[in-house]
């Protein structure tokens, strides 16, 4: 399995849109794809604006798939403008 952890940071007056765009559109688009175990999103529990994407994968090969069919940029550009600063991304084993 791999897990991939997509950093953002989120304004107080966007994180309601957010969190609604990717419960309704982010979340049944990526469980949709071949090899995807899991995708959600993580909250803070304190009052930071940091917050994460998380998915899971069967494989490299599929998180790599999605990557590159276009799909994760997609996914991004729903919530394009609501974050501020760059996103960040890392895989990991599991």
């Amino acid at each position: 399995m791999v897990v991939r952890l997509t950093r953002l940071r989120i304004p107080p007056d966007k994180i309601k849109e957010v969190k609604k765009i990717y419960q309704k559109q982010i979340v049944p688009e990526v469980r949709k794809q071949k090899g995807n175990l899991n995708v959600m999103l993580l909250e803070p529990e304190d009052d930071s604006t940091d917050y994460i994407s998380f998915t899971a994968w069967e494989s490299n090969a599929d998180a790599s798939a999605y990557e590159s069919s276009g799909k994760y940029k997609e996914m991004v550009e729903k919530i394009n403008g609501m974050f501020s600063g760059k996103i960040t991304f890392k895989t990991y084993k599991a």
